[in-house]
C-alpha cells in the first residue's frame, strides 16, 4: 500500500531529523550531517519537499558551525531553491538569512547585505522572529564593520527591539557588543 509506505518513511525521517538534533546539540557536527543527509534522501524519494528543505537547513548549520562555509553556502542555497517550489515565504526569509551569514562569514557584504535585505523583506511581514532579528543583527555588524555607523545603528536598534520582544537573551548579547563597538568607534554614548 502506498500509504502505509509513505507513512513508514515519513516516520523513519522524523526519527533521523530527531537523533541528527541530538547530535547537533552535542555539537557532533559530522554525525548529524550523516544522518540528515538520510534523512534528506528519503524525503527526497517520498516527495517531500518541506523536510528536505528542512535537512538541508539543517546540514547547511552544521556545516557553518564547521567553518565549511562553501559547503554550508551550498546546502542554504539548495534549501532555498525548495522554499520556491513549496511556496513558503518564512522558510524562504530564514534561508536568505542563512545565506546572508555566510556571506557575510566570508567577507563577501554585497552578497550578504542583499541576501539579508531580501530576508528582512520576507520575515517582516510576520513580526518578531528569531530569523528577523538576526537579519537586522548582521546588518549591524556589516555596516559596522563599514563604518556606516548610522546604518549600524538603526539595524542594531531594530535587532534589540525584536530580541526584547522576544526575551531571547542570546541575541541581546550580541546586539549589546556590536552596540558596544558602535559607541567605541563613534564615543557617543547617550
Amino acid at each position: 500500500n502506498n500509504d502505509s509506505s509513505n507513512t513508514a518513511i515519513n516516520v523513519l525521517t522524523s526519527t533521523y531529523n530527531n537523533q541528527a538534533n541530538i547530535y547537533l546539540k552535542a555539537g557532533n557536527y559530522e554525525k548529524a550531517v550523516e544522518i540528515y543527509l538520510k534523512a534528506a534522501k528519503l524525503s527526497e524519494k517520498n516527495s517531500d519537499l518541506e523536510n528536505t528543505l528542512i535537512a538541508y537547513n539543517n546540514i547547511a548549520g552544521c556545516y557553518k558551525e564547521m567553518k565549511r562555509l562553501d559547503k554550508a553556502l551550498m546546502y542554504y542555497k539548495e534549501a532555498n531553491k525548495l522554499t520556491e517550489k513549496i511556496g513558503d515565504i518564512q522558510y524562504k526569509g530564514s534561508t536568505l538569512v542563512g545565506i546572508g551569514e555566510i556571506y557575510f562569514l566570508k567577507n563577501e557584504n554585497t552578497q550578504a547585505k542583499e541576501s539579508l535585505k531580501d530576508a528582512i523583506k520576507c520575515l517582516e511581514t510576520y513580526g518578531f522572529s528569531q530569523p528577523l532579528n538576526a537579519a537586522n543583527q548582521i546588518l549591524a555588524s556589516i555596516y559596522l564593520s563599514e563604518n556606516n555607523y548610522f546604518l549600524a545603528k538603526q539595524f542594531s536598534k531594530e535587532a534589540l527591539n525584536g530580541a526584547t520582544q522576544m526575551d531571547d537573551a542570546f541575541l541581546m548579547a550580541a546586539i549589546f557588543i556590536t552596540q558596544s563597538e558602535l559607541f567605541q568607534k563613534t564615543k557617543k554614548y547617550n
